[in-house]
C-alpha cells in the first residue's frame, strides 16, 4: 500500500488551504502568524472584542481549546486545533486537560481527520465543530471517500480476535500495529474514527480496545461503556509523563503509543 503522505498541520498553514476554506467564515482568528498570506486573519489577542454573531474559525497553534471555550461564547464557530495530545509537547503551552466528553456536552461535534480530503470534508459541515490535527504523516488521500467512521475491512484488514478503535491521526500506526499482530497470528478489525461523537452501535465485536490521544478521558470512557454494557471494552492512552523529547518522530514511541508500544500493551 503506497500512498503520498502529508502533515495536516503543514497543510493548514499553506496559502492554498486558507484560501479554499476562508469563504466559509466571516473571520479566521489565530495565535499563529500567517505572515499576511490571507487577509482578514485576526489575532487571538482580540478575542474579547469579537462579534459573537459572526461565523468564526479559530486556528490554534500554541493555545488550547480551553483558552477559547473559557473566553468566547459565540453562536456559530469552529475550532481547528493543531498539535493536540502527544504532539503538544514542545509545540503548545501545555497538554489539554479537557475531556472530550465535556466538549461534546457543549454541543460540538469532534473530528480527527485521517487524510486531506477528510479534513476539507469536516470543515464543510455545519456548526459547531472541534477539529484536531497533529504533525504525524497521514495519507494525502486514503482512497476511501469521506466518512465519519471507517472500517479498514475496505482495505482488506479484518479478523475475529478483537476490534481496535483508533482516531484519525492514528491511521498509519493502526496499519503498522495490524502487521505486528498478524505475526502473532492475531487478526483484528480496525475502525478509524473521523467523528469522535459517533454512533457507538456502529462498532462491531465483543472485545474492543479504544486507543485515544487525550490526557483526561474518564467521562468519555464512562459514556462509551454505559452505551456498550454488553461489550468487553478497554481504553489505552499515551503515557505522557514518559515523553522527554520535542522531536515528533520519537514522541509516540516514548509515550508507548506507536505501533510497537501499543502491541506490547495489548499482548
Amino acid at each position: 500500500m503506497i500512498l503520498n503522505t502529508i502533515r495536516l498541520v503543514d497543510l493548514v498553514k499553506d496559502e492554498w488551504f486558507l484560501t479554499k476554506i476562508y469563504d466559509n467564515y466571516d473571520l479566521v482568528v489565530s495565535d499563529f502568524d500567517f505572515w499576511g498570506k490571507v487577509k482578514n486573519i485576526v489575532s487571538i489577542k482580540d478575542i474579547l472584542d469579537l462579534d459573537r454573531n459572526k461565523r468564526i474559525l479559530f486556528v490554534l497553534d500554541q493555545l488550547l481549546i480551553e483558552n477559547i471555550l473559557d473566553n468566547f461564547d459565540g453562536k456559530s464557530f469552529d475550532i481547528l486545533d493543531m498539535n493536540f495530545g502527544v504532539a503538544s509537547v514542545g509545540q503548545k503551552i501545555a497538554i489539554s486537560k479537557i475531556d472530550i466528553q465535556e466538549i461534546i456536552e457543549r454541543w460540538f461535534d469532534i473530528y480527527e481527520p485521517f487524510d486531506q480530503a477528510t479534513l476539507l470534508f469536516d470543515l464543510s459541515k455545519k456548526w459547531n465543530k472541534y477539529i484536531r490535527i497533529n504533525n504525524f504523516y497521514l495519507p494525502d488521500d486514503f482512497g476511501v471517500g469521506t466518512k465519519d467512521i471507517l472500517s479498514l475491512a475496505e482495505k482488506w484488514i479484518y479478523g475475529d480476535d478483537f476490534t481496535l478503535v483508533f482516531t484519525g491521526s492514528m491511521l498509519s500506526e493502526s496499519i503498522r500495529l495490524t502487521n505486528l499482530l498478524n505475526e502473532k497470528w492475531l487478526t483484528v478489525n480496525i475502525m478509524i474514527l473521523n467523528k469522535l461523537n459517533f454512533d457507538l452501535l456502529d462498532i462491531e465485536g465483543e472485545k474492543i480496545i479504544f486507543a485515544i490521544d487525550q490526557l483526561n478521558g474518564k467521562r468519555y470512557e464512562d459514556f462509551v461503556k454505559s452505551r456498550l454494557k454488553w461489550k468487553n471494552i478497554k481504553f489505552l492512552y499515551p503515557e505522557y509523563d514518559s515523553i522527554t523529547t520535542v522531536f515528533d518522530e520519537y514522541q509516540l514511541e516514548e509515550a508507548k503509543f506507536d505501533a510497537k508500544g501499543l502491541f506490547e500493551r495489548m499482548v
